[in-house]
């Protein structure tokens, strides 16, 4: 009932609503990831190999806080509803990033990614809101269009970085002055959904709340028909996404020593793809391809952007790969729409938090192992130097690929 009521009337301003909850979250991320190269130079008076090491560290942090509290709060949106956790969510992070204004050691830069962790496995229950508005028709197409808010949070974070640098020189805040906007940000993100928020859970679909081992629902949910092999799949490919993701700005400071702004351009452009991907691409190929074969297209482009991005030498093909890699993302609505078709609408919120935990899990590796392999490469100047960590990620890629292929030909429900 609750479904038919808010797919006739509210569907698309809660849409709107989780599209800005994601775009906030993601914002307040990438504000922050064009100068922490400086920021931790800053702070330590160490050089690149050994800053991408701390920046490995300190977003391991995070996302070990995200595999602890992905399950416990998604489970908790199962059992309070969506809209009480996403308010919460929201209204740590100001605080958070508040934090990190004033941290000169580098133990409160922890302090401040861990409650970030904490608070921000909020996406867990966004994405369930998602499944709880949608119908199967529309269900790839409404992931897609909250997806796109994570590109446009690569445009929107550097941009606020860029320019909130740009105002802080003034009151002599140099790389601090993002945190303050990203505080703001936090607190714009709270009122949205403390005021124009529905409820999209229904009563009666609701479970009981029960601590237990993040690892219990993983088992639970491996039992499900190529649920298993999609996880592995998924993970895997987890771990190779953290070689752009965490070295792009240690990589071009290293390779081509760019400064801040000059990086916060760069996620401005993959930010620009992702949403022409997400909001034009999807639509148009999801009828023509289906969720699987989309999935299959993002990892081919993934490893063809990683093999470009390996041997970068100017600017003009570094955003070629760059482009490239962003037109990966295409599966990842894909992903989300094949595992919410699997279970059941009170298992939604488990479901998330699940997917949050094994993402989390695998971004810890991925970010140690590609963080380490940067930095032993260039001081031990290994084959490709500071480029290693994309071939890495190539290799893991088609072990993914391959996971991939045995999970579909066992899913339940293959759209």
């Amino acid at each position: 009932m609750l479904r038919t009521l808010i797919s006739s009337k509210n569907s698309n301003i809660i849409l709107i609503i989780l599209f800005f909850t994601v775009l906030f979250d993601q914002s307040g991320v990438l504000i922050i990831l064009p100068v922490l190269p400086d920021l931790l130079h800053e702070i330590t008076g160490k050089e690149v190999a050994d800053t991408a090491q701390i920046g490995g560290f300190l977003a391991a942090s995070y996302a070990l806080m995200q595999f602890i509290f992905g399950p416990i709060i998604g489970k908790l949106s199962d059992h309070y509803g969506r809209r009480k956790i996403l308010s919460i969510a929201a209204f740590v992070f100001i605080f958070d990033y508040l934090v990190m204004v004033f941290a000169t050691e580098l133990w409160v830069l922890f302090l401040g990614r861990v409650l970030a962790g904490i608070t921000g496995a909020c996406v867990v229950t966004a994405l369930a809101c998602v499944a709880d508005i949608s119908s199967p028709e529309n269900k790839t197409k409404n992931y897609a269009f909250v997806y796109a808010a994570l590109g446009l949070g690569l445009i929107v974070g550097p941009i606020i970085s860029s320019i909130s640098m740009r105002i802080g020189a003034n009151f002599d805040l140099g790389v601090r002055a993002p945190f303050f906007f990203a505080s703001g940000i936090a607190l714009i993100n709270f009122l949205i959904i403390f005021l124009f928020m529905p409820e999209t859970l229904a009563e009666d679909k609701r479970n009981e709340f029960k601590l237990e081992s993040p690892f219990k629902p993983i088992i639970k949910f491996s039992q499900y028909p190529g649920l298993k092999q999609m996880f592995l799949s998924h993970f895997i490919f987890m771990i190779a996404v953290q070689a752009p993701f965490i070295l792009i700005s240690f990589f071009v400071k290293e390779k081509l020593n760019w400064n801040p702004v000059q990086t916060a351009d760069l996620f401005i452009w993959i930010g620009i793809v992702m949403i022409i991907v997400q909001l034009v691409g999807v639509p148009k190929l999801y009828p023509k391809l289906g969720n699987i074969n989309i999935c299959y297209l993002g990892m081919v482009l993934f490893v063809l952007g990683m093999l470009m991005m390996a041997f970068v030498n100017d600017t003009v093909t570094l955003y070629f790969a760059s482009a490239v890699f962003a037109c990966s993302m295409i599966s990842n609505s894909a992903y989300s729409s094949l595992y919410t078709s699997q279970v059941k609408e009170n298992e939604q919120g488990a479901l998330q938090g699940v997917i949050a935990s094994l993402v989390s899990l695998a971004t810890i590796i991925g970010l140690l192992v590609m963080t380490d392999l940067f930095k032993i490469s260039i001081e031990k100047d290994i084959l490709l130097r500071e480029s290693n960590p994309f071939l890495i990620a190539t290799l893991l890629t088609f072990i993914s690929f391959a996971y991939l292929i045995s999970a579909f030909n066992k899913l339940k429900y293959k759209s």
